[in-house]
């Protein structure tokens, strides 16, 4: 299970549009086409997260993406992913792994291709709660990535503030602060190897 992987798939229910079941249609839309200029800032995207799967699994940093290409960093791992190619850092075994996108879920398609994917896949309802929007999602088919979700929204904002999702049998959430859009360079997804010269390179492609 790759951070990149469920980091994204929060990404995409953040997304989603939708058919509301519970409070007007208008407002739905309203509020998903909000978030939705946020989340696909032709400039980029940046938050920081927190992730937490029950006791099995806690997780924090920070991802930034931009259209097909992203850069992700915690204690453990670092990814950078220019659309073309992904290197994923170990940092303690000072380890880059290359691979190409279609090879691991650290390097998955674009956000456009990942919502076109998931407006498919789940059936989504909102309500209000105080000061967010709650949106309720549940998958319509087996090849979804969660099989449901819930998802908070900040009213003033419209920034993501929570993603609560089933992965498998367990409930995992991403906590998410600090979130902003920017304007940030192409060149910053590529891997710096002139940064890097100590580690070991090894090329997974295929």
């Amino acid at each position: 299970m790759s951070m990149k992987w469920i980091l994204m798939v929060a990404c995409c229910l953040l997304a989603l549009p939708m058919n509301a079941r519970s409070g007007s249609q208008a407002e739905a839309e309203q509020v998903l086409d909000r978030t939705l200029a946020l989340m696909t800032h032709p400039g980029g995207t940046r938050f920081n997260y927190k992730f937490h799967l029950g006791r099995l699994f806690n997780r924090y940093g920070t991802f930034i993406y931009k259209q097909d290409k992203s850069l992700s960093w915690n204690t453990k791992e670092m990814v950078w992913a220019d659309g073309k190619t992904v290197w994923a850092l170990d940092r303690r075994k000072r380890i880059v792994r290359i691979m190409n996108p279609s090879q691991s879920r650290k390097g998955l398609k674009g956000m456009d291709e990942q919502m076109a994917m998931a407006r498919t896949d789940y059936d989504v309802t909102m309500h209000e709660e105080g000061n967010e929007y709650v949106l309720t999602l549940k998958a319509k088919t087996k090849k979804a990535d969660a099989r449901e979700a819930q998802v908070w929204i900040e009213k003033k904002s419209y920034h993501p503030l929570r993603v609560k999702l089933k992965i498998s049998v367990f409930w995992g959430t991403v906590e998410i602060s600090d979130f902003r859009t920017g304007n940030y360079k192409d060149s910053m997804f590529s891997f710096p190897k002139e940064k890097y010269a100590d580690v070991k390179m090894v090329d997974k492609r295929k």
